[in-house]
């Protein structure tokens, strides 16, 4: 990319130092990704998990089933790096919910490697 540099990526993304806004904005710009599209992300994954918790709580399994199912769909489908990390996480929480009312686990081990790929950097 050009935009920063991949150790001070690489700390940004194990939470050792912040990224400048100028920096932040280069890269959503190099990504072709717009700050609606971000705040329409936000709005999305928030209607997303309501939903699932509705689901939940109203113990309806085929409805979380249908949904995980849609969710991981779009994962599959989706073209920019952006967008599948947005759906791998979106179809995580749902399958999570359906697997604790079900007993059923609706992923794979390529998906399960995915997820686990995400959180590589996430300081406990």
């Amino acid at each position: 990319m050009g935009v920063v540099s991949p150790s001070t990526l690489s700390r940004w993304k194990r939470g050792e130092e912040g990224l400048p806004v100028e920096i932040f904005e280069k890269l959503l710009t190099s990504m072709n990704i717009s700050y609606n599209e971000i705040i329409a992300s936000e709005v999305d994954i928030n209607q997303v998990i309501a939903r699932i918790e509705y689901d939940y709580q109203k113990n309806k399994t085929e409805e979380l089933k249908k949904l995980s199912l849609c969710l991981l769909d779009k994962y599959h489908q989706a073209r920019d790096e952006f967008s599948k990390v947005e759906y791998l996480l979106k179809s995580a929480m749902a399958m999570n919910y359906y697997l604790d009312l079900s007993g059923v686990d609706l992923s794979d081990d390529e998906y399960k490697k995915a997820l686990a790929k995400q959180f590589e950097y996430v300081n406990y």
